[in-house]
């Protein structure tokens, strides 16, 4: 599944990048035209101050337009470079950080692990949470484990306790690869991503990560085979794009680090929660490359509820003002517009929450008022600027091959909007140093579970936006047509906006610890009376749903062989259907391993979906909608 797609020649990425450049400063030269005159109307000086927050985010965006290119593939590369190490293939230490996972997560990352395909590497669990259950686990199955009493500056605390412990074995390491407790390596990590370090510069390989599970967009929408998860965009061509220009990142997950290039910026870097991006940008400094080869080598769990999802975002965010205050300073330094430029970037967040906020709800401002931030003389200038930008957005889905996911896009925007703005004043007033979260995983929900903190906020605009309407509706006059019908598309588009980021604020019951996948493959079935072949249409670690005729009912014990492994005890739990049963297994440990390599190793069951297409995700919220309204 390497990324080549679609075939864009160099002159046509120039020019796309210099269009959406042209459309930005023409939609800003537009915004400009229709500003009020500035006088102490609070309307007047919310469209002025509206503006200059527009063109502070401008100022950062458009600089980084150059770094927009062609996505880099490097598989080519990994293919001429696998084995340059000849018969002695250097020493790779895996290291396993976590905290507070369970084992049901654990698990699965182990069972990867002890199946890759490489000649000379150790396995080590890194746990931060010191459980005793895990060090005998760790003993039972063969890896190492590694436990430090004082746990001070979190992950990166937590490798680098690691990496003073294997440096002083008898043999060394030349690299370390870092998976999270929830991601599962596959059996050609190890030899893909060694294969790129045959140039001596390269100080790390970074890898995408994907997901076997629904995000809270996913689950909200019912399919995670019709709509990409939320980061593909990122993986697939924002960093491929910026491994072109030399600006690829590590993501702190799936990547492979030469021990050298650690021991030449002192070990992982402590100074901020995004200990993996400052560890790139350091080594930077010192000579050395991140490359990123793009493809799945691993996957693993994205947050499953939206708390857990905007701890992780409000972390990154996080991360990101203690690099910008690192690299450059409490004061930035340099000239005024440096200083400037730096002050942007450290409210960037705030601004572009405001920002977002404000074109929501200026649509139900104007039918409740009359007022709006433009001139009606100029209305027209606005309308074409914003025809442009919804252009640009559109080709944007395009030339990403499906991963842009237009309304859906600024739905995930519109979600996060509160915690840029609560987190980003919170980081930029109080910046000594935040707890690091652990983004929970693999999470049960004995009841609907409603995030209020984003919902009420959601739930304030919808409310406006209904009293405006029946507002308009009902008793204001006719207003300017060209503002009108503006205003009317602006309402209803964003209208959706907010109803795609209610959904996922509203949480299913969620009982499964384990995942279950989609499968269609035939079994033997051996109860107390008979030998039957069935076909087995859902599996998980934990369970399975299998077709048969005449099946046995519940509570009744039996036997499942899949093909190339050995019988698996289980125990009906209930009937699903006239030929269907839902299935318990009840086997032990060795079996249990060699099942959840099959699920999670190997890619047989595990759907990995790059494009956003209207068809196919218009069928599947289709059938979401009917399977919710018959539940």
């Amino acid at each position: 599944m390497v990324n080549r797609e679609p075939q864009i020649s160099p002159q046509t990425w120039r020019w796309l990048v210099r269009a959406s450049q042209l459309i930005a400063c023409a939609y800003l030269a537009a915004r400009a035209a229709t500003l009020p005159a500035l006088d102490l109307d609070v309307f007047h000086l919310a469209s002025w101050t509206l503006l200059a927050f527009e063109v502070a985010l401008a100022w950062l965006m458009l600089p980084e337009h150059r770094r927009i290119a062609r996505p880099l593939d490097r598989s080519a590369e990994t293919d001429a470079h696998a084995g340059w190490y000849g018969d002695e293939p250097p020493l790779v230490d895996v290291f396993i950080p976590t905290y507070n996972e369970a084992w049901e997560v654990l698990e699965r990352t182990i069972a990867g692990a002890k199946r890759i395909d490489y000649p000379a590497y150790r396995i080590w669990l890194l746990d931060d949470g010191v459980r005793d259950w895990l060090r005998v686990r760790a003993r039972e199955l063969g890896v190492g484990y590694l436990a430090r009493e004082l746990r001070e500056h979190a992950k990166a605390g937590n490798l680098n306790h690691a990496l003073g412990h294997v440096r002083a074995l008898d043999r060394a390491p030349a690299f370390v690869c870092v998976f999270d407790a929830d991601f599962v390596p596959q059996p050609a990590f190890l030899r893909r991503t060694v294969a790129l370090m045959h140039d001596p510069r390269v100080g790390i390989v970074q890898t995408p990560q994907w997901f076997y599970n629904a995000d809270p967009f996913q689950q909200a929408l019912g399919d995670t085979a019709a709509w990409p998860d939320e980061q593909r965009f990122w993986f697939d061509y924002r960093l491929p794009a910026l491994d072109r220009v030399g600006y690829a990142t590590c993501c702190g997950t799936s990547c492979l680090i030469r021990v050298a290039a650690l021991d030449a910026i002192g070990g992982f870097p402590t100074g901020s929660l995004s200990e993996d991006t400052w560890a790139s940008l350091q080594m930077r400094g010192h000579g050395f490359l991140t490359h990123y080869l793009n493809e799945p080598l691993s996957w693993g769990l994205a947050p499953e509820g939206l708390h857990e999802y905007l701890t992780q975002r409000s972390r990154w965010l996080l991360g990101g003002l203690q690099i910008l205050r690192l690299t450059t300073g409490e004061r930035g330094g340099g000239s005024v517009l440096d200083r400037l430029r730096l002050a942007v970037r450290l409210w960037a967040a705030p601004i572009s929450a405001v920002v977002l906020i404000a074109w929501l709800v200026l649509p139900a401002l104007y039918l409740l008022t009359g007022r709006y931030i433009v001139e009606p003389s100029a209305a027209p200038l606005l309308v074409a600027a914003l025809a442009l930008v919804h252009a640009d957005r559109a080709a944007c889905l395009w030339w990403s091959g499906g991963r842009y996911g237009l309304v859906l896009y600024e739905a995930h925007c519109t979600v996060q909007a509160w915690m840029w703005l609560s987190t980003g004043i919170r980081g930029n007033l109080f910046p000594g140093r935040p707890a690091f979260a652990v983004t929970a995983k693999a999470i049960t929900r004995t009841g609907t579970t409603i995030y209020w903190a984003t919902l009420r906020w959601l739930l304030a605009l919808v409310t406006l936006y209904a009293i405006a309407a029946g507002y308009a509706l009902a008793i204001a006059p006719a207003r300017d047509p060209v503002l009108g019908w503006w205003n009317a598309w602006h309402l209803v588009y964003g209208a959706v906006l907010l109803c795609a980021a209610i959904v996922p604020t509203i949480e299913p019951v969620q009982r499964r610890v384990h995942d279950r996948f989609i499968a269609g493959e035939p079994v033997t079935v051996a109860t107390a009376e008979r030998v039957v072949t069935a076909r087995l249409r859902q599996l998980g670690a934990g369970g399975a749903i299998v077709e048969l005729a005449s099946p046995p009912p519940p509570g009744a014990a039996l036997a499942i062989t899949l093909a190339g492994l050995a019988p698996l005890a289980a125990v009906v739990k209930r009937a699903v259907g006239p030929d269907r049963i839902a299935i318990e297994f009840t086997f032990g440990s060795s079996e249990r391993e060699a099942l959840i390599a099959r699920i999670y190793v190997g890619g047989r069951y595990v759907r990995l979906v790059r494009r956003w297409t209207l068809g196919r995700s218009l069928a599947a919220l289709a059938r979401h909608v009917t399977r919710r309204s018959r539940s």
